[in-house]
Order: C-alpha cells, then structure tokens, then sequence
C-alpha cells in the first residue's frame, strides 16, 4: 500500500524488502540467515536475505542483507553482541552486497569493526534516526531520503539506489 504497484514486497518477522520491478529482478526470494551471533539467549538474531540483478545488465547480482538488531533490557545489545553481527556480516557478505537497516550502532562502533574492510563504504541520510545505517560492499550506491515512516516513530525506511552499467 505504501509503495503502490510496480514493487515486489515480501514481509518476514522484523523485516521488508521493497525491490522496484521496473529495474530490479529478484533472482532469490528473501529467506532469513543467521544466527548473527553464537551468544547464548540471542539465536534469534537474523538478517532477511535476497538476491537481486539490474534488468538489462551484465553486471553480477547483488546480495541484499536486510538487519534487525533490536535492543531491550531482556536481550540488551551489548558492544559484543553489535560486533559478532558486524563480524558475520563482513565473513558473509559477498563482494557485491548492501548491508542496511535497524543496525541499533553509532558510526563508531560500526567503524571499530569495518575499518579492516576496505571495500565497504557507509550510505546514511543525515537526519537518519539511531542505527539506520546502510553499507555497500563492493557496489557504487548512494543513500536516498525516504521520508515513509516505518512500523515505528523510532525508525526510517533504508534506501539504497545502486549505479551499474546498463546494456540497451
């Protein structure tokens, strides 16, 4: 209903991937991965995963990791629970992926841990709300403004326009 036609939108848990059809094809339907972390009590702590290709392209798929990292006083987020999620993201990820969504980090702590990854490259808005931080690796992308609301107050849609060449 937000997107209106022309979008495939699949809904699992926590997560949602928006793909425009006009210039995306999903090559693998989004499937939840992880655990993310082998702390004990946070096994349920995953990531939606879909492939998808430019139309029209040569250019290798893109795999698209859609992140969750809620935080409570029953499950807190802890500095070491926030770096087992980067660790398996950047040992998962492949060389052509976007990373994005409620990561629940500042870029300090996201720095910590990706500095050693020289092909990542973070995509924010600058009025973002805390933790809606996209990455690519890999990938010439850039952050969009979106300005439709999510579940929550608490957060913004993730957006991710990605530039690749196209063969007519």
């Amino acid at each position: 209903r937000i997107c209106g036609p022309g979008f495939a939108v699949e809904h699992q848990s926590h997560y949602t991937s928006i793909v425009r059809q006009e210039t995306m094809e999903v090559t693998q339907q989004p499937t939840l991965w992880g655990p993310l972390t082998w702390a004990r009590g946070h096994e349920y702590r995953k990531c939606q995963y879909l492939q998808v290709r430019v139309k029209n392209s040569a250019a290798k798929p893109i795999d698209i990791f859609n992140v969750h990292s809620p935080a409570s006083r029953r499950h807190p987020l802890t500095a070491m629970i926030r770096e087992h999620i980067l660790k398996w993201l950047v040992d998962n990820t492949s060389s052509n992926a976007i990373i994005g969504g409620d990561l629940n980090i500042n870029l300090i702590s996201l720095d910590m841990v990706l500095k050693h990854t020289p092909d990542i490259k973070y995509l924010m808005e600058p009025d973002r709300k805390h933790g809606d931080i996209m990455a690519s690796r890999g990938l010439d992308a850039v952050s969009v403004a979106c300005e439709i609301n999510s579940t929550s107050g608490e957060h913004k849609m993730c957006v991710a326009m990605v530039e690749q060449e196209v063969i007519a």
